[in-house]
């Protein structure tokens, strides 16, 4: 008596089908992700206009940290300091400015988490300033623009 066994017949689609559901998970994931990150854009809204005058004394140190977006340096009289911010998607920028003595300091930073990294916020920040004015300029993404002679560090 001859007993034959045989095994059950596996398909190729049977044995790779957690692969392929696991494949389509992660595109599925890949699309929605692109599609929010995306979105973001369309919901900018207006751009807020955020101006702050000083009294300063002969010798001005003036400090702007940027965040996206372009420094632009405008001589002005002595005496008085403008910084005059354009803030794009102003919820999701923190900024920032501050007097101490003759020393003026304004900060723009990116608030957010990950998703924000392809969001469009900026900051352009307008200076204006006596001409004997110590800079001290920075911007993440974005020119510096001085039509003045200046000193200090760019």
């Amino acid at each position: 008596m001859t007993t034959m066994t045989t095994k059950p017949t596996i398909y190729i689609g049977q044995r790779f089908s957690w692969m392929g559901r696991v494949a389509a998970l992660i595109a599925i994931l890949a699309l929605a992700v692109t599609a929010l990150v995306s979105c973001q854009g369309f919901h900018e809204g207006p751009a807020e206009i955020v101006e702050s005058s000083f009294d300063v004394g002969e010798s001005l140190w003036l400090e702007i940290n940027g965040f996206n977006g372009s420094i632009t340096i405008i001589s002005g009289i002595a005496g008085e300091a403008v910084v005059r911010a354009s803030l794009r998607q102003p919820d999701r920028i923190e900024y920032t400015t501050h007097q101490d003595g003759d020393k003026i300091v304004g900060t723009a930073r990116r608030l957010g988490n990950f998703f924000d990294l392809m969001s469009r916020a900026s900051a352009r920040i307008e200076v204006t300033v006596p001409r004997d004015t110590y800079l001290v300029l920075s911007t993440s993404n974005g020119g510096i623009r001085s039509p003045v002679s200046v000193a200090g560090e760019l």
